[in-house]
């Protein structure tokens, strides 16, 4: 596996594979259209969320602007968020809840909302079922999970970051197989992103 401590230390790849807000966006419009529309609140869907694969945190922040309360962010590089004070969100109370771990093995409080984006295929393949079955583990019922999933190679300085590169139709098949729920949204970015939003249910 990639040493992801050893690239978030590399300026020039933390300025250039910071997190784009596309798919926190689209995540938000669903969690925003979920939350105003449905029975979400009333069967006790509460605006928890995990960010599994935070990357530099910038989702969180987006996440907390529009009112989710984030209680986890993981991510296998101790030094994946910026600290340097150049983003002002990142205080002792955010630090408290980030997890340095790999997603297969992290423990972050439970919430309704999980949020996997561009994190999967970064896992070899021997360790996608034990991190999808993590992230069931600690999504509370009923709640919703989002993953998004690069099918096309990444590389980065000759090495290649999406070192599990599989069909649309592999990746649905292994949901199905391992999340008890339901889909109950997908989307295909640019014709090589698989996005989905999965409810489980109590």
């Amino acid at each position: 596996m990639v040493d992801y401590e050893k690239l978030w230390a590399d300026k020039d790849f933390k300025q250039t594979k910071g997190r784009t807000l596309l798919h926190c966006d689209l995540f938000l419009s669903l969690y925003n259209h979920i939350e105003s529309h449905t029975n979400a609140p009333s069967i006790g869907i509460e605006p928890t969320l995990i960010d599994w694969g935070c990357g530099n945190g910038s989702h969180v922040q987006r996440f907390m602007e529009h009112g989710v309360e984030v209680v986890g962010m993981v991510d296998i590089a101790p030094n994946s968020i910026d600290q340097m004070g150049s983003r002002d969100y990142i205080n002792d109370e955010i630090m408290s809840i980030f997890q340095a771990a790999h997603i297969k093995d992290a423990t972050p409080e439970k919430a309704h909302w999980s949020y996997c984006s561009d994190v999967l295929e970064h896992v070899p393949e021997s360790e996608i079922d034990d991190s999808i079955r993590n992230i069931v583990q600690h999504t509370k019922k009923p709640g919703f999970i989002f993953f998004n999933i690069s099918t096309r190679s990444d590389k980065w300085d000759e090495k290649e970051l999406h070192v599990t590169q599989k069909g649309f139709q592999w990746w649905i098949d292994k949901m199905e197989s391992l999340i008890p729920g339901v889909t109950i949204f997908s989307c295909n970015y640019f014709w090589d992103s698989l996005g989905t939003l999965w409810y489980i249910e109590e």
